[in-house]
């Protein structure tokens, strides 16, 4: 009977260990996952805050030095701009979000404009702070050309690049526009 009794007992005691290690086991790594997601969620924070502070030093700093201000997606289309219609004499009324920045561009200088960002990108794989560039090109205005100088740098976001800050600085006089290349869709100023 004695064995009977110390064989039904260790029987009970095999499902109450193992409910105790698991217990335990549970115990012991949900503060360590729980530990690993909060200090991913900081260092992403950190790392958003200290590109928002990066990008806003290249914002002020180009405010500074520049005609107009350009914030465009990766699909290079405007996002925001500042003074970049009154540079180009459109006005302020006139809305140049969501355009392709490249139709700003004199035909000649569009190819360039791309092969610049291209190689941009290529260089910001290369490195995490990739330097900023400089491209000379001729802008198209309302009625006029424009000699500018770009200044490039990229936005940096969460998953790389989310954009490019483009600093505009006029560079010479103002051309009158030749016929073929006046953009379209200008706003009727009436």
């Amino acid at each position: 009977a004695t064995c009977r009794t110390t064989m039904f007992l260790q029987e009970d005691m095999v499902p109450a260990f193992l409910k105790e290690v698991r217990d335990s086991t549970v115990c012991y790594f949900i503060p360590l996952v729980v530990e690993n997601l909060l200090m991913e969620m900081a260092s992403s924070s950190l790392r958003r805050q200290a590109s928002e502070f990066e990008m806003s030093g290249v914002q002020r700093l180009l405010s500074v030095f520049s005609d107009a201000q350009l914030q465009l997606a990766t699909d290079l289309t405007v996002r925001k701009a500042e003074h970049f219609s009154q540079l180009l004499l459109f006005g302020q009324s006139y809305d140049v979000k969501g355009k392709s920045f490249s139709d700003f561009l004199l035909q000649d200088d569009q190819p360039r404009f791309l092969h610049f960002m291209q190689q941009a990108l290529e260089a910001s794989s290369k490195t995490e702070s990739p330097p900023a560039s400089t491209l000379h090109v001729t802008l198209r205005g309302a009625s006029c050309e424009v000699r500018a100088e770009l200044f490039h740098s990229f936005i940096p976001g969460a998953c790389g690049i989310s954009g490019h800050l483009i600093g505009v600085c006029e560079g010479g006089t103002r051309q009158p526009l030749a016929d073929q290349d006046v953009l379209p869709e200008l706003p009727d100023l009436h």
